[in-house]
């Protein structure tokens, strides 16, 4: 529906043409109606503080309404630019514009070019645990050691009023109480023993600091006037590893051209004439140019762990930077053929190709510490995760998942909500059914059931699994869910597969009739004979009670008599967070034995999963069974490269489990 934009002027409301900020470089107004409300306000405030002198009086408020023609064409006050696309703002466009103080918007050409092209995560400089050893920028890689330069946050204390950064020598590695410590020179004379992993050490920004400042100024002149291949000679020039690494870091910020003369100047030298960190940028800039293989001749430069790393950032820029791009191109006709633009699956085709050859190096990321692995690792792998889903690349999003866990990177909430974000982009609760005839039309698509005893946590998971805080309604008083509630997953979407996900009421205890716990029942056990969409049923059960109830095993019983084959059943064992890991296996153990004691061939071929809903351990997990069961292995991309010689063998031990997550 279109929205009319109306400015006032000389007290007449004046209608703009639709959507022509859009499109148009010219003044437009800004959005009013319900819902815009705040973004009225926004363009008010300042008109307020201009003819007002900042107060809201009424001879204030008269002249801010008293706007001129002239006051429009020729303004004498500086512009207010808006970044965050939030709230009324995402309803204007989404990016960056202007509010001039008479309460007109404006959106130029160059804001939308800027936004489109640029990359929404950028790697951190601070991850890149390369440590400079001398004032002449040799470097050492690896964990921290006496002789490296670092620097420090100083200013975190209650004592220091301003936080900055403070430049120092380790003089001393200890161990206090389990926490590694590093004892610190400072240039500003005072000795500092800083705790390691607290994000008060980063490395040396010596690539500035030791150049000369007639050196940096002639290289800023350079690049002002734009004259790369002088830049490149002047670099070459340099005798220091500092000087040519900041002639680098000048070139890469100028374009194609300036890339192609940083490759120049790096192709005279040896690697270790440059920093580390200027290859690094190096690479990142052919990266997000979309030059994926320019960008991989620099990975085998450095340590097996550092190309690992580079390997990761690289491709999640790579795929992120060609996605925005041709979003930016195609406008809103982008996400329709997402999965059919070749330039983006030639981005995805990239990904299958070279992120094999992290086999080579996974053994020397796996003896990092679990934080090291994690803060250089996590955040590369996340946002290669997201780039995957929004290329509608789910499968190959699982194979990147399989890699983060063979190099043993801890998982953390971005990456869960990453998995669910791929896999679930549209959402419609159907219905709530009483009776089964009332129930959406069946044979339409695949059925997943969360079923279980009252209170046993089923609507919270199903929240967790759809991104969701409140979807399904939950409450801490058992027999919340008193009917049987159908979520339609991706209907009407081009590329993934549409699917539902059924919440059905809790067995055993609940604060409700007899009468309607046995209509339960009834309604429950004929959907597991009827239904023939119906694709896995998964068994919740509380890991914390540690033993079966008796409405777990009245479960079990409608499902043998449903005499069915045509689906699976897998048991998962909720507030898994709650649980220490002993707890867990034994627990797993009771349900194995139960399930070969009940004799069906569905209890049999059961598998036993552990989740969280409250830190969504396990939803990987249980993300991978689904996508499987639903027809998720479609894909356009038939060949997905080579994966880890053992998926299951590096899965993360996130319950201390031999085969963490499942159990057979």
């Amino acid at each position: 529906m279109d929205i009319p934009f109306v400015n006032v002027v000389n007290n007449h409301v004046r209608v703009a043409p639709t959507h022509k900020h859009w499109t148009s470089n010219e003044w437009a107004p800004l959005p009013c109606g319900r819902g815009n409300l705040r973004l009225a306000f926004l363009g008010l405030i300042p008109a307020l503080k201009c003819f007002g002198g900042g107060r809201r009086s009424r001879a204030g408020l008269k002249a801010a309404l008293k706007v001129t023609e002239e006051a429009v064409e020729k303004p004498r006050w500086k512009a207010k630019r808006l970044r965050k696309p939030t709230g009324a703002l995402r309803k204007w466009g989404g990016v960056g514009f202007k509010i001039r103080q008479d309460g007109l918007a404006f959106r130029p050409q160059v804001f939308q070019e800027e936004q489109a092209t640029k990359v929404k995560w950028k790697p951190k400089r601070e991850n890149w645990q390369a440590w400079v050893t001398d004032d002449e920028g040799t470097e050492a890689f690896g964990p921290l050691a006496v002789g490296h330069e670092v620097e420090f946050l100083q200013g975190r204390s209650r004592m220091e009023s301003a936080e900055k950064w403070v430049a120092g020598v380790v003089t001393n590695m200890s161990t206090e109480s389990g926490v590694q410590q590093a004892k610190l020179a400072l240039s500003t004379g005072q000795t500092k023993i800083v705790d390691l992993g607290r994000g008060l050490l980063r490395r040396s920004e010596d690539a500035q600091e030791l150049c000369a400042e007639k050196d940096i100024a002639q290289m800023a002149k350079l690049r002002t006037l734009k004259r790369p291949k002088e830049l490149m000679q002047f670099g070459l020039g340099q005798k220091a590893v500092s000087s040519r690494s900041q002639a680098i870091y000048s070139l890469v910020r100028m374009g194609r051209d300036g890339i192609r003369c940083a490759e120049e100047l790096l192709s005279e030298v040896k690697p270790w004439d440059v920093s580390s960190t200027a290859i690094r940028e190096l690479a990142h800039s052919h990266a997000r140019m979309g030059d994926v293989k320019s960008a991989m001749r620099h990975v085998d430069v450095f340590d097996e762990v550092h190309s690992a790393q580079l390997l990761i950032e690289i491709l999640a820029l790579g795929l992120t930077g060609t996605i925005l791009k041709e979003r930016e191109k195609l406008g809103s006709n982008f996400l329709t053929g997402v999965e059919t633009n070749p330039v983006v699956q030639g981005a995805v085709n990239e990904v299958v190709e070279f992120i094999p050859k992290l086999g080579d190096w996974a053994e020397h990321v796996r003896q990092l510490p679990q934080k090291t692995r994690q803060q250089c690792f996590a955040e590369a792998f996340n946002e290669l995760l997201l780039s995957c889903g929004r290329a509608h690349a789910v499968k190959v999003s699982f194979r990147v998942l399989e890699w983060m866990e063979a190099l043993a990177i801890p998982k953390d909430a971005f990456t869960y909500e990453a998995i669910g974000v791929n896999v679930v982009k549209r959402i419609t609760r159907l219905q709530k059914v009483w009776d089964l005839p009332q129930a959406p039309e069946d044979k339409v698509c695949p059925e997943v059931v969360f079923a279980g005893r009252s209170n046993v946590g089923k609507s919270s998971l199903v929240n967790m699994l759809l991104n969701r805080s409140a979807i399904a309604p939950t409450s801490s008083r058992p027999g919340r869910t008193k009917t049987m509630d159908f979520f339609d997953v991706n209907h009407g979407h081009p590329a993934l597969p549409r699917f539902r996900l059924v919440d059905v009421p809790g067995l055993g205890f609940a604060r409700v009739s007899h009468e309607l716990r046995e209509r339960w029942i009834a309604l429950i056990g004929g959907y597991f004979v009827q239904r023939q969409s119906l694709k896995v049923v998964f068994h919740l059960l509380d890991a914390g009670l540690c033993e079966l109830m008796p409405a777990d095993r009245e479960l079990w019983r409608l499902l043998a008599q449903a005499k069915r084959s045509d689906y699976e059943l897998c048991i998962v064992l909720t507030k898994a967070d709650n649980s220490v890991p002993s707890q867990l296996e034994r627990f797993a153990n009771i349900v194995r034995e139960a399930l070969r004691r009940e004799g069906s061939d569905l209890a049999v071929r059961a598998k036993i999963f552990a989740c969280s809903a409250v830190s969504k351990l396990g939803k990987d997990t249980l993300w991978r069974k689904i996508w499987s069961a639903v027809g998720g292995e479609a894909s356009t991309i038939e060949d997905l490269g080579e994966g880890p010689d053992n998926a299951e063998r590096y899965r993360k031990t996130e319950f201390g489990w031999d085969e963490p997550g499942v159990s057979k």
